[in-house]
């Protein structure tokens, strides 16, 4: 697929913005780690990697608006587990998940390709999947309004 250069460029700006937003909320993780700011965070992770997914997917860049989409579950999700232990595993996913983004946004539009050399990763993705089902019980997958 021929992908517009400058469509491409406007994506990769707005997504250096975000993924900057994302790089500060997992540090906020790191340092934080009361329940209730953990879970916060978490949240406001999925919130910010569901603007990229968004974007991701109008552009038809698919393997990335797929791992945006797998992190935002893992974030809404975990955001409102109570395992304190578990939301640890999934900050260190999100770390690796945030980077591998990262590099694909570098490489666009050759890691939309299916030679890309950067493309998802099995590994990473089954273990994000894992993260998910760890979390199948949560029925909420997205921003509630209360």
């Amino acid at each position: 697929m021929d992908y517009d250069p400058e469509l491409v460029q406007i994506f990769k700006d707005e997504s250096d913005v975000l993924l900057q937003e994302l790089q500060g909320i997992l540090e906020k993780l790191e340092e934080d780690t009361q329940l209730e700011a953990v879970s916060k965070n978490l949240e406001l992770y999925g919130q910010v990697v569901d603007r990229m997914m968004g974007a991701a997917k109008s552009l038809s860049f698919n393997r990335i608006g797929k791992l945006c989409e797998l992190g935002k579950m893992v974030g809404y999700k975990s955001s409102q587990a109570k395992d304190e232990n578990l939301n640890q595993i999934v900050i260190a996913f999100l770390f690796d998940a945030t980077e591998h983004l990262k590099e694909m946004i570098i490489n666009l539009p050759s890691s939309e390709s299916q030679d890309a050399k950067i493309a998802m990763s099995a590994t990473l993705m089954s273990r994000l999947k894992w993260l998910v089902e760890k979390f199948k019980h949560i029925e909420r997958g997205s921003v509630a309004i209360e």
